[in-house]
């Protein structure tokens, strides 16, 4: 018995990967791809997004690590114009990036007390005196 998908149109023997069927005619695996003629290594590549970080996670290192260093007081009196305008940039997205993920953290937090409100609402009532007495 096999112990895949299998279609109507091939036969009841035949395996079918719906993932490799999709990226075979599609060539879109995911948000973020890695395209063999843009990768000096795209093994490489797949390997560290899969097993270490991924794009997002390593952009966010990155970010935090550069927020960091641009706190340091030399480059708030930076004197070129275009150097002022990378640093404001820099620092204005910073400041979108943690709004957005305050945003959704509260979101995410509205719905686990929404869904804990159904589950268990004298857990619920006790949380929210807790929140209250902030």
């Amino acid at each position: 018995m096999s112990s895949g998908f299998t279609s109507p149109f091939i036969g009841n023997d035949q395996n079918i990967n719906p993932w490799n069927f999709w990226t075979k005619f599609t060539q879109q695996s995911g948000f973020i791809n890695i395209h063999t003629t843009q990768a000096g290594d795209a093994e490489l590549e797949r390997k560290i997004i899969e097993n270490v970080a991924s794009y997002g996670r390593q952009l966010g290192i990155l970010m935090d690590f550069l927020a960091v260093v641009a706190k340091d007081e030399k480059f708030k009196h930076l004197e070129e114009a275009d150097q002022r305008a990378a640093y404001e940039k820099f620092n204005d997205l910073v400041q979108k990036v943690n709004a957005t993920k305050n945003n959704r953290d509260a979101k995410d937090l509205l719905e686990d007390l929404k869904s804990l409100k159904k589950r268990d609402k004298q857990t619920f009532d006790t949380l929210v005196k807790k929140i209250v007495d902030l």
